[in-house]
């Protein structure tokens, strides 16, 4: 994470060492937390869901994996929780192409779970830039689960800010913005007929900054 550090220098400026002891990554659509080490500069992980070995043998997946995917994408990342997949031509495609481009990965994605029996034990996310095998009982939810109880909240931890924007169905912010856990807010799309997540205007990264400047926390 050396490269997010620097990021962060730049980011924060002179608050940066200031807010170093609230840092925490939730990585792997879930699968496991890390907090900052001021003492020791590094960010430790403080959980991790274990993977079912003997349900799901790992390496034996990782060759299947390598073998059914390795001409259809340009990257694959084999995560101790998940894989991860970059599609073929990413950095050459236009905005449009790569979305239908990773629409058919997760279909390809789909027939692989079918037929290999592995559809109850592993789920898909797809961000639209790529997509995501990962463990059904991980998501986005178990990363805001672990914070919350990290907080000593009580479930299902309203005071957690939650923002997203691909809530819809398959978007791999589906189930971290279903209300289950947190107070979610999405600035992408939306979802028809319900009100949660709650929608933000203006949309994309401007809707992030708008709702972190206007937000106000009740005592």
């Amino acid at each position: 994470y050396a490269g997010l550090l620097e990021k962060l220098k730049v980011l924060l400026d002179k608050r940066f060492f200031e807010l170093q002891k609230y840092w925490m990554l939730f990585v792997e659509n879930g699968a496991a937390g890390y907090r900052f080490s001021v003492e020791k500069n590094v960010f430790e992980e403080f959980y991790r869901v274990k993977w079912p070995e003997l349900e799901l043998p790992r390496k034996i997946l990782d060759c299947k994996v390598q073998e059914y995917f390795s001409k259809k994408v340009d990257y694959i990342s084999m995560n101790p929780g998940s894989y991860i997949f970059r599609p073929l031509n990413y950095e050459h495609l236009t905005q449009t192409e790569l979305i239908s481009t990773v629409d058919a990965l997760e279909v390809s994605a789909r027939n692989f779970l079918r037929q290999n029996g592995l559809e109850t034990f592993l789920e898909i996310g797809n961000s639209k830039l790529g997509i995501i095998l990962y463990l059904k009982n991980v998501d986005k939810d178990r990363g805001i689960e672990e914070f919350g109880k990290l907080l000593h909240f009580d479930s299902p931890y309203r005071e957690i800010v939650v923002v997203g924007d691909q809530p819809g169905f398959s978007g791999n912010d589906r189930i971290f913005l279903n209300g289950k856990f947190g107070t979610p807010f999405t600035v992408g799309t939306r979802t028809d007929g319900s009100q949660i997540p709650f929608p933000v205007d203006p949309t994309g990264p401007a809707g992030t900054e708008f709702l972190l400047r206007h937000l106000r926390f009740e005592n």
